[in-house]
């Protein structure tokens, strides 16, 4: 019988598996490995989070929102104090996974909607001029981004516990085994601790009017970052990675490349993305990579720094 972490992985390679049962499978593996930090997660992942003001809403759940009023159509809404407007248009997905594939499987559906709670959106209307009810619009492609990050995120996972030698043998696992998983678990805190937890504030609600200055500094990491992107598409042939590792660092590289070529770019999400290249380009740096590789994670250290 094939490992539970083996069958993991190849179900997290596979668009065919829905995330929300790959969630279901990684709860099985974190339980029976007693490891309970990383169930902690799945479970929120698998129930939603509850509240916008929790820590342990994960950045990649976070995102900008256009802020808009219905008058006589979608139309931006105005807002003379710039960082009230900052602070409206601020956004996080809090649903469980299951609700926002729901979501997505509307193929028709590009963009979805979220009205603010009850106290701020009376607030909000009661200074309209003509009080009609806002809402933040939210991009498909950034719900999208999340469901593919929890993907990434539990394929990660597995491919640490494969790396400290933790697969089981059918369903159950050693007590070496549990031992040796606390390892993986370790290093993933480490390295995502900005991904699971530790996390500022915020529904399907955030987003960001810059300033001049902060859009200068904007554009020139994003010229870096594009920069970058077309040189390890470019390497990726020759940096000798298994299948599954170059799958990875695909994933993320087309989140980058599709963002940083986006009128508006998500940067919150190109850091992430990012951030997880780096940890698998570190990961193969032990193998039998090119001899690229070194410099391609200093490149990737300097944009996510």
């Amino acid at each position: 019988m094939e490992s539970l972490v083996l069958e993991l992985q190849r179900k997290a390679l596979s668009s065919e598996t829905k995330v929300s049962d790959l969630l279901r499978m990684a709860l099985v593996v974190a339980r029976k490995l007693e490891i309970v930090e990383f169930e902690q997660w799945v479970n929120l992942e698998l129930n939603g989070y509850n509240n916008e003001n929790d820590d342990d809403v994960p950045q990649y759940r976070k995102f900008q929102a256009e802020v808009l009023n219905p008058y006589r159509g979608w139309q931006p809404l105005f807002t003379p104090d710039g960082a009230i407007h900052e602070e409206l248009s601020r956004s996080a997905a809090l649903q469980s996974i299951v609700e926002l594939e729901s979501l997505l499987s509307g193929k028709e559906s590009s963009k979805f909607y979220a009205y603010f709670r009850s106290d701020l959106e009376r607030h909000l209307m009661e200074n309209m001029q003509i009080a009609m009810r806002p809402a933040r619009q939210i991009a498909r492609t950034q719900l999208e981004s999340v469901v593919d990050r929890v993907r990434n995120l539990v394929l990660d996972w597995s491919l640490r516990l494969e790396r400290v030698g933790v697969l089981g043998e059918g369903v159950t696992f050693s007590n070496e085994e549990k031992a040796k998983a606390t390892e993986a678990t370790v290093t993933y805190n480490v390295e995502n601790q900005t991904v699971i937890h530790g996390m500022s504030h915020s529904q399907i609600q955030q987003g960001t009017t810059h300033s001049s200055q902060t859009f200068s500094q904007q554009q020139t990491d994003l010229a870096a970052v594009a920069s970058f992107a077309a040189e390890l598409r470019k390497q990726i042939d020759t940096l000798g990675l298994p299948a599954e590792t170059r799958s990875e660092i695909d994933a993320d590289l087309t989140t980058v490349e599709a963002q940083s070529k986006s009128p508006k770019p998500r940067v919150p999400i190109i850091k992430e993305a990012l951030k997880s290249i780096r940890s698998v380009l570190e990961n193969a740096a032990g193998g039998a990579a090119g001899a690229a590789l070194p410099v391609l994670i200093a490149e990737v250290a300097k944009l996510v720094n």
